[in-house]
């Protein structure tokens, strides 16, 4: 431990340091500590202080707590700990950057604490802890984080790109076959081939149908998020899947409750979402007609929004596959809805539970995590 040595009003704080009992605390301490006058002359450091300043023992021992501090860099916080230094109250911590006579810049962590006797101030000790090495390794991993999530977004457009290249190149026959399908049907008289013709319209609408529901998916990377209003967003979905249903859509019956939420997301890609939903529900309807209820709840963990239905349910033996792509237990279905539904949660940085019984109803309920900003609609912004 090193101490300077003072007379007159120092002897209280010369008596104190020189101590053999607290030059062995001190010096038995793995962080840096300086022990100051109320005055902001400093009169003892460790040996870790000194290796932390990057200064001599003496040159330690010269500076004043007002030089020491115009070493570092901070915010507001730093700045008002500055201030405070020599008022009689403990503070910290709080971060700073150190820049060292040898250019190295040091992120470190200080905390005042006042030495008394009988209730009166005699001086400060000033504790700091070096985050360097964990601030560089937090920055590797955030630099390794970044990299990965590009590397992931440059795949996931090549994919796109592949998969539309794909669907384009699939797309072309498609409407070719359809087209001369049409033309034959109508240039023979043998009713005997209606049913070939069928079947070939048939199967090039459904893989029509695949291929568009593909380039769907490949489609959801890169969400664009903006303020969405719950309840607003799920009765425009509800009208526009009405109106685009050939039949049966007023079969079923929504039921909007506690929406009154605002979320951060994307509009189109959660109305995606909710139309693959309701689609689901209107298909398991039983007895013809289905209900559809739909709530949010706002919590810790984020916002919660269950989508209900009285439907028919989903058998225990299926709930493992309901994401999988092409899963479907529809004679017509493609397996699409759900995985894509998944895919949109999942671009949000949230997910998707489902739960359900043969009995009857299922619930789906989509978690929004809490990064996400929402608040009660009408408040101000």
């Amino acid at each position: 431990m090193y101490f300077k040595l003072y007379s007159g009003n120092g002897e209280r704080m010369l008596l104190y340091t020189k101590s053999p009992y607290f030059q062995k605390l001190l010096e038995g301490l793995s962080g840096a500590m300086m022990i100051f006058n109320v005055d902001g002359d400093m009169y003892a450091t460790n040996e870790a202080a000194v290796r932390l300043l990057g200064s001599s023992r003496n040159e330690c021992l010269d500076m004043t707590v007002q030089k020491i501090f115009s070493c570092f860099e901070g915010g507001k916080e730093f700045r008002r700990f500055v201030g405070c230094f020599k008022e009689e109250k403990e503070d910290g911590p709080v971060d700073v950057v150190f820049n060292r006579n040898d250019g190295t810049r040091l992120y470190l962590t200080m905390t005042k604490t006042i030495l008394t006797e009988y209730d009166k101030a005699f001086g400060y000790m000033l504790s700091v802890v070096d985050n360097t090495r964990i601030r560089e390794m937090h920055d590797r991993e955030m630099s390794i984080v970044s990299e990965n999530a590009k590397l992931h977004q440059k795949h996931a457009e090549r994919l796109r790109q592949l998969s539309e290249g794909v669907a384009h190149q699939i797309r072309n026959p498609l409407m070719v076959i359809s087209g001369f399908s049409g033309l034959l049907r109508r240039k023979t008289s043998d009713r005997g081939l209606a049913e070939f013709f069928d079947g070939i319209e048939e199967n090039t609408n459904r893989l029509a149908c695949i291929v568009e529901s593909v380039a769907e998916y490949t489609a959801l990377s890169g969400i664009s998020v903006s303020e969405v209003q719950l309840l607003t967003l799920l009765e425009d979905v509800a009208y526009q899947w009405r109106q685009a249903r050939e039949r049966g859509a007023e079969e079923v019956e929504f039921e909007f409750g506690e929406l009154d939420v605002i979320i951060q997301a994307d509009a189109a890609a959660l109305a995606m979402a909710f139309k693959e939903l309701f689609s689901n529900s209107h298909d398991f309807m039983r007895e013809g007609r289905a209900a559809i209820a739909m709530r949010a709840t706002e919590g810790d963990f984020g916002v919660s929004v269950t989508v209900a239905d009285d439907g028919a349910g989903i058998d225990t033996v299926h709930k493992e596959f309901l994401f999988d792509p092409f899963f479907s237990t529809k004679s017509v279905g493609v397996g699409m809805g759900l995985c894509k539904v998944e895919r949109i949660m999942r671009e949000h940085g949230g997910r998707v539970t489902i739960e359900s019984n043969k009995a009857g109803g299922t619930t789906v309920t989509l978690f929004f995590p809490s990064g996400l900003q929402r608040r009660r609609a009408g408040l101000s912004k």
